[in-house]
C-alpha cells in the first residue's frame, strides 16, 4: 500500500502543492467577497501583469539601477572573500561547488527582473503610486470600499457584494483599518536599519507593506468565513475579550483545537487538512 501510495503521488496528471495553496486562496476570495469580486480580481492581476511583461523598464527605474551599482559592487567585494572562504573548505570536501562571480551576476539580474515587474503590477493595481510609494490612502474607509480596479477598467469591482463580508460595515471599517496600519508600520520602520543593504534601502518599505496587505486581508477573510460557520452550526463563540465577533471566532477556533483530542485532530488534518499528512 505504501508503494502505490508513493506511485500515486508522483503521478504527473496531479496537481502541484502551489498550485493547489493558489486554487485554496483564490476559492477564499471568492468566499469573502463573491464570485464577481474574485474573477474580476483575478483577471485585474492577469491584465496588468501582462501589460508589465510587454513594458521595458522605465528610464527612471534603469537610472536608479544603475545608481545601485556601485553599491552592490562594494557589497558583492565584501561577500566574496567570504565566500572563497566557504569555498575553499567546501572544496577540502568536494571538488563539484563551484560559485563564481557570474553566478552572483545572474542571480542579481533575475531579482531585478523579479523586483521590476512585480513593482509595476503593484502600481498597475494601485497597491502604490506612479512613483513607487505606498499608497496609504488607498484603503481609506469609506461606506463602501473600491479597491483594485485598473485605471483603464470600465467598471469598478466593490468589496461589498451581495450578502458576503463587503457588506458588513463592521467588517470592512475593520480591514481599513488594518490594511492602513501596514503602511504605518512600514512608514515608520527604522531608516538607519533598511540603509544597510542596497536592495532593503529601495524596496524594503514595500515589500514589508506587500506582505502585511496580504496577510491581513486573508486573515480576515479567515475569520469572516469562521464567524459565518460558526453562526450556521450553532456554536457559541461569544468572548468578552474580542474587539468583535471576527476576533471571537478566530479565538474560539483556537480554543476548541487546543480542547481537542488526538483522535479528533487525526481525523480532521485527514478530511480537511493537506493532502500529504
Amino acid at each position: 500500500l505504501a508503494v502505490l501510495a508513493g506511485v500515486h503521488s508522483n503521478m504527473l496528471d496531479n496537481i502541484e502543492t502551489d498550485i493547489m495553496t493558489k486554487l485554496h486562496n483564490f476559492n477564499l476570495c471568492a468566499a469573502c467577497w463573491g464570485d464577481e469580486y474574485a474573477d474580476a480580481y483575478a483577471l485585474d492581476v492577469i491584465m496588468a501583469t501582462e501589460k508589465c511583461m510587454a513594458t521595458p523598464m522605465p528610464m527612471e527605474d534603469m537610472m536608479t539601477e544603475e545608481s545601485m551599482e556601485e553599491d552592490f559592487e562594494l557589497d558583492m567585494e565584501e561577500k566574496e572573500g567570504k565566500l572563497l572562504v566557504a569555498k575553499e573548505k567546501a572544496m577540502e570536501k568536494t571538488d563539484s561547488f563551484k560559485l563564481t562571480k557570474e553566478d552572483l551576476m545572474m542571480y542579481k539580474d533575475d531579482m531585478k527582473s523579479k523586483i521590476s515587474n512585480f513593482t509595476c503590477v503593484m502600481k498597475e493595481l494601485s497597491f502604490l503610486t506612479k512613483d513607487g510609494e505606498i499608497n496609504g490612502a488607498l484603503f481609506a474607509h469609506t461606506e463602501e470600499l473600491d479597491l483594485l480596479a485598473l485605471p483603464e477598467a470600465k467598471e469598478h469591482v466593490q468589496f461589498s457584494s451581495g450578502n458576503k463580508a463587503g457588506a458588513d460595515p463592521v467588517f470592512l471599517k475593520k480591514l481599513s483599518e488594518e490594511l492602513g496600519d501596514c503602511a504605518k508600520v512600514s512608514d515608520s520602520f527604522p531608516k538607519e536599519i533598511l540603509d544597510k543593504s542596497p536592495f532593503m534601502k529601495k524596496y524594503g518599505r514595500m515589500a514589508m507593506y506587500a506582505m502585511c496587505i496580504k496577510k491581513v486581508e486573508r486573515q480576515n477573510c479567515a475569520k469572516y468565513l469562521m464567524a459565518e460557520m460558526f453562526d450556521a452550526y450553532g456554536i457559541d463563540y461569544d468572548i468578552p475579550m474580542a474587539a468583535d465577533r471576527y476576533d471571537g471566532a478566530a479565538m474560539a477556533a483556537k480554543i476548541m483545537y487546543k480542547q481537542a483530542s488526538p483522535e479528533e485532530i487525526h481525523i480532521d488534518d485527514y478530511f480537511w487538512g493537506e493532502m500529504d499528512m
